[in-house]
């Protein structure tokens, strides 16, 4: 492994030119360590070793489950609808009693039948009723009995036949057109599912195009147009000023709205719906103006953070297929999630089918059938969770560790050199060395953050399932205290583990010792790391706002005056086009700060290696980003270092800190 007095050695040399060290053109190119090992191999060996027992186990379940008793509906025979028991015929499942128990049929009833009717033809009846009385006037005795209250059809005895009524088909499920009858039997919850699924449905193509297509268009642009810092000022403060006019637009509208209801006569509202609309246009309005301050307060770290997104953005530019990472890592997960997904289904599915007693006035007339799931399937299902975080991170990482190396080969190049060397190609070289080299380095940083996301899954469960706690204002609290330390821990982990990564680009270490590195370098520097990181968040955040605003009062404007009669509501398409949109832009800005942070790093690095010279980085750059975050004494040792001055003595201290400082990394 190369030590990082390789760097410092082009400085010790007494050439004139500082890239002119035979030693370090031998053994760096293109700014990479030649001499890599295979890092933190055990690891890897644990995620294969992880991804077969996996395999084992859904090939277990595989055999032994079946997908159709979840995905479709089955009897209360336990005959799945359209495919066994001979309901190969009869496809739709209608609800009969309001504790999930019915029947199957060929097709959804939409029209209803009369409630004082007592014809065992307008009945849906389960099967152990039919069993019991074989014919229709027995049947009919039995309705008039045991279904009717004043002469009419009665939801509320549960006497095992159910009046037809009109439905509506949704994944083979007749749903009840009533609200009354649909909040009786799908206790309140799938009427919201059904208008959901049907608006989503009607507005797919609105969805679709402004969630993804016109937030991808709106991403493009952006990255492009960064590479000009006039661009960068107009669109970063444009977008800024959209914010605080969105804000105070809905704050505006909020409160009209407000005032409209009040003077309605009749009243169409009630005064806890208006009072609710005042302290959300009062939150607005606050939140309005502390985002004003807030940016006019930051207005020179955000014109700082534009000019290193500038940066960032020549980069970028000379490898443009690099906004595309993040597309190879959603297609490797992808590539993942599709057997863990059957996996899941067949496990989740492995059982048998029991007869018990149906539980309600009937009873006594027979028993019903009920799947019940076989022994361990909670304990696979946890395992396959574990599978799934270990994995999504793992893949993550891998597109972090590529834009890490793909920054340091560019930044590690000399300048002038860049336009010849660096290319697309650069991109293939980093995906290279990742994984021949550092698959290990990875599987050992996602494993730490997968195992604090799964103790959170296993926290969360604890208060889901206990009453106990559910019904104790201590218990709540304290459940909240834990899940909020194990957020800000995985929150850490991520920010120390995407460091490390970045060192690991530059030096090649393991896990560990990169973490040592990246910590020290962070110390060393932490009001020029600090400062612009700072900054850059708070400008790629309002890119995401921007973007995310854009898309979604573009997709809203279209749904109000294209779909307003093809849709009972706007808030579940909206909602989905933010949730897309945000995807997208978030996968470019994170692809924009990787390289901000890398590019940061590159620099203290290159400085700290050659007494405090940035031997790689342009006289601009440097220039630039000396000027913000360093300390006046730091600013005058490096001036005087590279003019000559400051005698033998200063020359010497500025050397020792360098080495002391490459020993302290333990590289």
């Amino acid at each position: 492994m190369v030590s990082l007095s390789l760097f410092s050695k082009a400085a010790d040399d007494g050439s004139d030119s500082k890239y002119k060290s035979a030693e370090h053109s031998k053994r760096v190119k293109d700014g990479l360590i030649q001499e890599r090992s295979c890092t933190d191999v055990l690891c890897f060996v644990l995620i294969i070793v992880m991804w077969i027992c996996m395999t084992s186990v859904g090939s277990v379940a595989i055999s032994n489950g079946d997908p159709y008793r979840l995905i479709s509906p089955i009897n209360d025979q336990g005959d799945v609808c359209g495919y066994t028991g001979g309901q190969e015929n009869n496809p739709y499942f209608y609800m009969v009693m309001t504790n999930s128990m019915g029947v199957c049929t060929d097709s959804c009833p939409i029209v209803s039948a009369p409630l004082s009717s007592t014809q065992p033809s307008n009945y849906y009846c389960l099967d152990v009723i039919h069993s019991s009385f074989s014919s229709n006037a027995v049947l009919q005795t039995y309705i008039t009995n045991n279904c009717m209250t004043n002469g009419e059809y009665d939801l509320s005895l549960d006497c095992g036949c159910n009046i037809i009524r009109a439905t509506t088909s949704v994944f083979h499920r007749c749903i009840f057109e009533e609200e009354a009858v649909r909040d009786e039997y799908f206790a309140n919850s799938n009427s919201y599912i059904v208008d959901f699924v049907s608006d989503i449905f009607a507005a797919r193509s609105v969805i679709f195009g402004f969630g993804i297509m016109f937030a991808l268009f709106a991403c493009f642009v952006w990255t492009h147009l960064l590479h000009w810092r006039t661009f960068g000022m107009v669109l970063c403060w444009g977008s800024i000023a959209t914010v605080v006019i969105l804000m105070a637009g809905v704050t505006w509208i909020s409160n009209e709205t407000a005032d409209e209801w009040l003077n309605q006569d009749p009243p169409e509202h009630g005064d806890r719906e208006r009072k609710a609309l005042r302290i959300f246009s009062g939150i607005m309005l606050g939140l309005t103006v502390l985002f004003a301050c807030l940016m006019v307060f930051l207005r020179k770290q955000i014109n700082l953070s534009i000019k290193i997104i500038a940066m960032a953005a020549t980069c970028i530019e000379e490898m443009p297929l690099i906004v595309f990472t993040p597309l190879i890592q959603m297609a490797g997960f992808i590539m993942f999630l599709m057997p863990w997904f059957v996996y899941c289904i067949y496990i989740a599915s492995d059982g048998e089918y029991e007869t018990q007693s149906a539980g309600s006035s009937f009873s006594s007339l027979g028993d019903v059938t009920v799947f019940v799931p076989a022994d361990g399937v909670k304990e696979r299902l946890w395992f396959m969770l574990f599978c799934l975080f270990w994995t999504m991170n793992f893949c993550a990482m891998i597109g972090t560790l590529v834009l890490a190396l793909c920054v340091a080969m560019w930044y590690f190049t000399v300048p002038a050199e860049r336009a010849e060397k660096i290319n697309n190609s650069t991109i293939c070289k980093a995906y290279w060395i990742t994984f021949r080299y550092h698959l290990g380095t990875i599987a050992f940083g996602s494993l730490i953050i997968a195992i604090v996301q799964m103790i959170r899954a296993v926290v969360a469960y604890v208060e889901h399932h206990s009453k106990e706690i559910k019904n104790t204002s201590i218990g709540k609290v304290v459940f909240c205290v834990i899940d909020c330390c194990l957020w800000c821990l995985e929150k850490i982990l991520k920010f120390i583990a995407k460091n490390a990564y970045i060192m690991t680009a530059i030096h090649g270490t393991r896990f560990m010792s990169s973490c040592k590195a990246a910590f020290y370098a962070i110390a060393r520097n932490i009001a020029r790391i600090g400062s612009v990181h700072i900054a850059s968040t708070a400008a790629l955040f309002v890119g995401k706002v921007f973007v995310v605003c854009a898309c979604s009062a573009c997709a809203y404007y279209i749904l109000d005056t294209e779909y307003s009669e093809k849709i009972s509501g706007f808030i579940a398409p909206v909602m989905l086009v933010m949730l897309l949109s945000y995807a997208v832009v978030t996968m470019f800005m994170d692809v924009f700060h990787m390289c901000i942070d890398t590019m940061l790093m590159c620099l203290v690095t290159d400085e700290e290696c050659n007494d405090g010279v940035a031997v790689y980085a342009s006289a601009e750059t440097t220039a630039f980003i000396d000027e913000h975050g360093v300390s006046d004494d730091h600013k005058a040792q490096i001036s005087d270092h590279k003019s000559g001055k400051g005698g033998k003595d200063a020359d010497i201290e500025l050397k020792t800190e360098a080495k002391n400082a490459a020993a302290a990394d333990g590289i």
